[in-house]
């Protein structure tokens, strides 16, 4: 019998380089990996500047914002912006 993956113990602490994360795929993809793996290292997301907006302004305005990080809103509450920024660090770049 082949021995089961245990993906939450793979991740944890494990940092991660993520590209198109301000896409819808790449916004599902994030606050899925959030909500279900908290002990993740740091996400160091690749967002363009645009308009004279930083990528942390970028990244706070247009992804964390997104209706997919509703169910991490609810569940970290007050806490839901040092939650996430204790894993996620917008990095200026582009692809």
């Amino acid at each position: 019998m082949a021995a089961q993956l245990d993906v939450a113990a793979q991740l944890r602490g494990r940092d991660f380089v993520i590209i198109g994360c301000t896409g819808f795929l790449g916004k599902v993809w994030v606050a899925m990996v959030l909500e279900r793996y908290p002990d993740i290292g740091k996400l160091y997301m690749v967002v363009r500047k645009k308009r004279g907006e930083s990528p942390e302004s970028r990244f706070w305005s247009q992804v964390a914002s997104s209706e997919v990080f509703k169910p991490l809103r609810e569940k970290h509450g007050d806490d839901f912006e040092a939650f996430v920024t204790r894993h996620v660090v917008p990095v200026d770049g582009d692809v």
